[in-house]
């Protein structure tokens, strides 16, 4: 829920300084990103994460 409201607030901020064309554009790119990041996070925390240094 509090990511919604944060993603909300985003894409009202990115609307109201870039124009609403402009502003769902990156609004869709950011999220993008963000789908991304996750199965990169859990190849690090799979692969790197659990790793200690000697």
């Amino acid at each position: 829920m509090l990511r919604a409201c944060y993603l909300y607030a985003l894409y009202q901020e990115l609307c109201n300084n870039r124009g609403e064309h402009e502003g769902k554009a990156i609004c869709s790119k950011v999220l993008q990103v963000l789908d991304l990041l996750v199965p990169l996070n859990e190849f690090y925390e799979k692969n790197v994460g659990s790793r200690v240094l000697e």
